[in-house]
């Protein structure tokens, strides 16, 4: 390492640096607005066609390109991380973005453009400047002239120079006032010969400096002014051409970013709706379509009116309860999508349909549609009442009479068609006693018995209404008892009904098996000796019909009569009541065939016993 000392004191009087009036290092100077022989000077020396030529020339290193290429990259990294953040996440705010952020894309943006257009532009510079860019190294001065904005540090002012012979070798100048510069050479070789020429020229300056003549100046001085330009040659100076992109680049950077930022966003936007609406599809939960009618997004309207009420209706389903899908049909009535509810409604409905069909009742098929009065499964629910119903005839055809020619089975088929029309099973037995007319002359005959033993002896008193209700009954339990062991009691279920009074027949509510009979005398008459007493032969006639509601067709009837005489000697050893037990047995004998002819009317019966 060599120092070279300082041993000038006093600039070059018409050097143009010198001319600049500033004092403060280094001095800057456009070189556009020099005198055009301090121009061509210049030149001449840059290019090394005239003296001083450079006695080290280090071309500029172009680093702020990349700097500002980074910056650019940068910018636009930091638009795509923008434009990701909450894309498609239809849980995140940042979903769709708002408005504020179309500011943030333009700032980007303009960053951006107005990076790369500086780097552009760097890159573009040297083709500006007739010269080459470097830093120069003259006898008179150091010059950077990276740009047109030349900055000089004369030689007037170094205090020394120091090399320091690194692998780069630099050269570090101290200035006055502690200004310093350091410049690296290529190799170490170019940096030995160029501290040769350092000290060779500060000798060529000192010398010129004591001269101080315009030819010795100029030999040392690129910027020397003393020279008068060639009177052939040009004398304007040099303009520097600077491109309209160049000077207006950064109006070209907010325009940029003006345009690209609305689009950019507009852009960004749809496309982190349509992946938002794509995921929420995927999902297809209630939850994913309400954050997606959160965000308000452009498919709001679909999925409102569509997907989501699909979505609801899926977790209602899933919930398994039709009235839970009741619940969700009634409060979508007018939905777009009525027909997959009805659907759905339709799909419940018979699997709680197939339920009750797995019951095997009637009455668990009605509880369905008490239920679920607006079932909607009409045709359904009528063919599971008729297979119960035709099950139930199936069932009592193997009961029904076989001698009949299936009268009895066709009768009782139109009686289910009422029961299950009407939806109730109730088939009444009512009995009808019609007025006797031939016992009130038994009355009068066995009054004029000398066996007549007074009221206890009159006939027509063992034939009244009160006499034989409990018979009624016994014939009605017979028919009940029997329905109910060959029905379902809510299929046909007999019970005894009211009295029919009077000469005509009523018109029925319900299939009704009706017991019409009378009590006439035979025209014979017993007596007793002992025990005294006199007693009539009966003739009791039944008439039994099975009726369908309203009478409007024929009900299926048989009728049997009983004729009946006093069997005194099953009595003999009776005296208390005598009278009524005799004619209350033939009443029951007389009710017992009727019974029999009554049940044999519907079913296959046993032959009755004599």
């Amino acid at each position: 390492m060599r120092e070279i000392s300082r041993e000038s004191d006093s600039p070059p009087k018409l050097s143009f640096a010198a001319q600049t009036g500033d004092f403060k290092l280094p001095k800057k100077i456009d070189f556009f607005s020099l005198p055009r022989p301090v121009q061509d000077r210049f030149l001449s020396s840059a290019h090394r066609l005239a003296r001083p030529l450079p006695i080290l020339f280090v071309p500029a290193k172009r680093l702020e390109p990349y700097a500002w290429i980074a910056g650019a990259v940068v910018a636009v990294v930091a638009a795509i991380v923008v434009t990701r953040l909450g894309f498609g996440d239809w849980a995140s705010a940042l979903a769709h973005q708002r408005a504020p952020f179309v500011g943030i894309y333009g700032i980007l943006f303009a960053a951006a453009a107005f990076a790369g257009l500086r780097a552009i532009t760097i890159f573009h510079r040297p083709k500006t400047l007739p010269f080459p860019s470097g830093t120069y190294v003259f006898p008179s001065s150091v010059i950077d002239a990276t740009t047109h904005q030349l900055r000089v540090w004369t030689m007037r002012d170094l205090e020394s120079v120091d090399l320091v012979p690194t692998p780069l070798p630099t050269f570090n100048f101290t200035f006055t006032g502690g200004e310093k510069l350091s410049i690296r050479c290529a190799d170490i070789d170019k940096a030995h010969k160029a501290e040769a020429a350092l000290t060779a020229a500060r000798q060529e300056l000192a010398k010129a400096l004591e001269e101080e003549g315009p030819r010795s100046m100029a030999n040392v001085d690129p910027l020397f002014g003393g020279s008068v330009g060639s009177p052939i040659g040009p004398t304007e100076p040099l303009v520097r051409v600077v491109p309209l992109w160049v000077r207006l680049g950064w109006l070209g950077a907010v325009a940029l970013g003006l345009v690209l930022a609305p689009v950019v966003w507009h852009l960004r936007n749809a496309s982190s709706d349509a992946k938002m609406f794509a995921d929420v599809q995927a999902a297809n939960t209630v939850t994913a379509y309400k954050a997606y009618l959160a965000q308000g997004g452009s498919r709001s309207g679909e999925v409102a009116s569509t997907l989501l009420p699909r979505a609801e209706l899926k977790e209602a389903e899933q919930l398994g309860s039709v009235d839970a899908l009741i619940v969700f049909a009634k409060s979508h009535r007018g939905s777009k999508i009525d027909s997959e509810i009805a659907a759905s409604l339709r799909k419940a409905m018979l699997g709680e349909l197939d339920k009750a069909k797995g019951e095997g009742t009637v009455t668990a098929l009605k509880a369905f549609s008490t239920r679920y009065p607006d079932h909607k499964v009409d045709a359904e629910y009528v063919e599971a009442l008729r297979a119960l119903y035709m099950g139930a005839l199936d069932k009592y055809k193997a009961a029904a009479p076989e001698k009949d020619g299936g009268q009895a089975a066709a009768f009782m088929q139109r009686v289910l068609g009422v029961a299950a029309k009407s939806g109730s099973p109730i088939v009444e037995v009512r009995f009808r006693l019609r007025p006797s007319k031939s016992l009130a002359n038994a009355d009068e005959g066995v009054k004029k018995s000398k066996y007549f033993l007074g009221d206890s002896s009159l006939p027509s008193r063992y034939f009244a209404v009160s006499k034989l209700s409990g018979n009624e009954a016994d014939l009605a339990k017979a028919l009940v008892d029997k329905i109910a062991e060959t029905f379902p009691a809510d299929v046909l279920a007999a019970k005894l009904g009211d009295r029919i009074d009077g000469d005509a027949l009523p018109a029925f509510k319900v299939p009704t098996i009706v017991v019409d009979y009378a009590a006439e005398w035979s025209r014979t008459q017993t007596v007793s000796t002992k025990p005294r007493g006199v007693y009539v032969g009966v003739n009791m006639q039944f008439e039994i019909g099975f009726y369908l509601p309203d009478n409007k067709q024929p009900p299926l009837k048989v009728q049997t009569t009983a004729w009946k005489n006093p069997e005194l000697w099953k009595f003999k050893d009776v005296s208390d009541d005598r009278e009524s037990k005799i004619y209350d047995a033939m009443v029951d004998t007389a009710f017992a065939q009727a019974q029999q002819k009554a049940l044999e009317l519907l079913f296959k019966m046993p032959p009755a016993k004599k």
